[in-house]
């Protein structure tokens, strides 16, 4: 689909997708009534129509607006100030700013024009797209805001007036709608918004150039959640400031900058909005044909019955891809009749998508395209909602992580890393496929999304499928990976007076003292003390067990340093001791070594100083061993070794 280009610029104005069904005549009359006719924007309104009788919705439209009111015609060109109507039996999509009509197409049993539209709209108008939903039945339109604002533009629901609750609900509960109110209340919120400089371009590019002022937004988003924006692509980060600035009814940046200083719900709904990522299950279902018919015949190809194998999904956001690939593989194993062990890490720089991918509970209408067959046999009705089995969730762990920052996950087969490049600067894009390099296995396989390129890692990667985006690791390739450069963002701006505060280090005289009154207190021997950046300060007892230096350039980072198998479990503690400020420990951690099979606890303490910077006391401590023994299980047994330790599953049927 063509993207918007400098030929077009005078073309470029806002497109409002408005999608109604039963009660929306009222809804979409309501809403016409109440706008101004020259906004500069066009209007297309998806009704549900009956696809067997001619629809008078023009000439009843017409009434209610001094705007000209069209039936769509198969390419027809829109233009500012008009209404347009799709007409019945259509689906619409908008190409080169002409709207194009197909025959309307049944899924899950619905016929969801209002998706349809939306989604051809996003990748095309991007902060232009303004959608609305109004009144009707069912979920029509949820899935389509999800791709409006992940794209960077503006939603819109009905309140309580909607006589018919289930569409405006239903996008409201995606939690991706940005108002919700009656119609007569959107019309003068459309009003408000063409006066802002969110959908003129001009303004855009005027703001853009304001680099001080956008670094002082990235500073402020620094030093609360420690993510450096300023490795993503600016036009996409200034698109979404100028977003949120929309919302707020903010003009100039230097406003927005104060706003921001002052505010930490919006600082926190601005972190939110860059992070914003669109995923489904089975989003791709040819891609997931490619994985029972080649990829995971692979994988398996030289596998012994012990080996597991460890998939790695960066930026799994809600966790809709992760579980479709485990879908996917444990209905293959039931067919081969494989036993294996296996392991399906995600990952996501939100605490918030993590949160919710974990709990694996998802609306009706995440879950519309899935088969019944799939529906019956995987997810289990809770409240209706539906939810992942748990033998799925627990072969699928999930842990905040910054591509940019934290160390990889290792000894992968598959890394599946989709749509997540191209809001990257080329730098930061080659830094990640070294990771991804460094992290799969000689035989493993590197999956991008459709748009993406390994660009000029060529000597990292071999294209094993152009269709599907599909790479393998060249072995000829290998190169130390230097983990000390990924965490050196502590000053990733110019050191400006405010920056400072961000990059500043304070003397710690009272590290060392604290820490010696906790480990006094709890008598563990092998600990470490690390600050807010993982970066080891003090060694306590033995903890050779635990700890060994990596080869390559000398570093003390924490995560160059643990044992590979304790990596998971040490990250996600130190998480949740810096989210809750409270310690942390897990029981039961399996360790196993040439001759013995260990039980420890590691748990993760916070530190309290008088530097600004946060401290944190690393305790290992061994609770029992036993000599290694090779796991047994029964023909066609479905297994957890420790359900919440190895987060192994071995599989052989569901």
């Amino acid at each position: 689909m063509p993207n918007i280009n400098e030929n077009h610029k005078d073309k470029l104005f806002p497109i409002v997708a408005i999608g109604a069904s039963a009660g929306g005549l009222e809804a979409i009359s309501s809403l016409l009534e109440h706008l101004p006719p020259k906004l500069g924007m066009a209007y297309v309104i998806i009704q549900h129509l009956s696809p067997v009788y001619p629809s008078i919705l023009p000439e009843l439209l017409e009434r209610k607006t001094t705007m000209p009111v069209l039936q769509v015609t198969d390419g027809l060109a829109v233009e500012r100030d008009k209404v347009y109507v799709i007409p019945p039996n259509s689906y619409m999509s908008i190409v080169d700013h002409k709207l194009i009509l197909s025959p309307r197409v049944q899924t899950d049993g619905f016929y969801h024009s209002i998706d349809h539209f939306l989604m051809a709209l996003a990748p095309v108008y991007k902060h232009n797209a303004i959608a609305v939903i109004l009144s009707g039945t069912a979920t029509d339109g949820t899935d389509g805001i999800r791709v409006i604002k992940a794209e960077g533009g503006i939603t819109f629901a009905q309140d309580e007036s909607a006589k018919f609750r289930g569409m405006p609900d239903s996008a409201a509960n995606s939690g991706n709608v940005d108002f919700i109110m009656a119609p007569d209340q959107m019309a003068a919120e459309l009003e408000t918004l063409s006066r802002l400089p969110y959908t003129a371009l001009a303004s855009l590019d005027d703001v853009s150039l304001r680099e001080q002022e956008l670094r002082k937004i990235q500073v402020l988003l620094f030093k609360k959640w420690r993510v450096d924006f300023s490795n993503y692509k600016q036009s996409t980060i200034t698109r979404r400031i100028l977003r949120r600035m929309a919302l707020n009814k903010i003009k100039q940046l230097e406003d927005y900058t104060r706003f921001l200083r002052e505010d930490q719900t919006e600082i926190n709904l601005l972190y939110k909005d860059l992070l914003i990522n669109v995923t489904s299950f089975f989003r791709e279902p040819l891609l997931f044909e490619e994985f029972s018919r080649s990829i995971f015949p692979t994988l398996f190809g030289n596998k012994k019955p012990a080996d597991i194998i460890r998939i790695w999904v960066p930026a799994c956001s809600s966790g809709e891809e992760v579980y479709s690939i485990a879908i996917c593989l444990f209905e293959w194993l039931a067919q081969q009749s494989v036993v294996s062990p296996i392991q399906l890490f995600a990952t996501d720089l939100s605490e918030g998508a993590i949160e919710k991918a974990r709990m694996g509970i998802y609306s009706i209408a995440s879950v519309e395209k899935i088969s019944p067959e799939r529906l019956e046999q995987f997810f289990i009705k809770i409240d209706g909602h539906y939810q992942i089995i748990k033998p799925i969730r627990d072969v699928c762990i999930f842990a905040t992580h910054d591509l940019l920052k934290d160390p990889p996950f290792s000894k992968l087969d598959l890394i599946s890393c989709q749509n997540v490049l191209i809001y990257l600067e080329s730098e930061s894009q080659k830094r990640i496929l070294q990771s991804f390099h460094y992290a799969l296995k000689p035989s493993g396989y590197l999956l991008l999304g459709r748009s993406e390129t390994i660009g000029g890692s060529g000597e990292l990667f071999n294209s094993a499928s152009k269709e599907f985006k599909l790479f393998t690791k060249k072995t000829h390739s290998n190169f130390p990976f230097d983990f000390s450069v990924r965490n050196n963002v502590n000053a990733p701006f110019n050191a400006t007076d405010e920056e400072k505060m961000v990059t500043s280090q304070p003397a710690e005289p009272d590290i060392d003292k604290e820490a010696e009154k906790v480990l006094l207190s709890r008598y563990v021997p092998a600990s470490v003390t690390v600050d807010q950046d993982l970066h080891i300060k003090q060694f306590y007892g033995s903890t050779i067990n635990y700890l060994h230096p990596a080869a390559g350039k000398a570093s003390f980072h924490l995560l160059k340093m643990v044992r590979e198998e304790l990596i998971f479990e040490v990250r996600l503690l130190l998480n949740k001791a810096m989210k809750d400020a409270i310690p942390a420990k897990k029981d039961g951690i399996l360790l196993s070594d040439d001759k013995y099979k260990r039980e420890i606890s590691i748990e993760v303490v916070p530190l309290r100083t008088s530097s600004n910077r946060s401290h944190y006391l690393i305790v290992f401590k061994e609770t029992g061993s036993e000599p290694s023994e090779a796991p047994s299980q029964e023909p066609g047994q479905l297994e957890t070794n420790r359900e919440d330790d190895s987060r192994v599953v071995h599989i052989k049927t569901l």
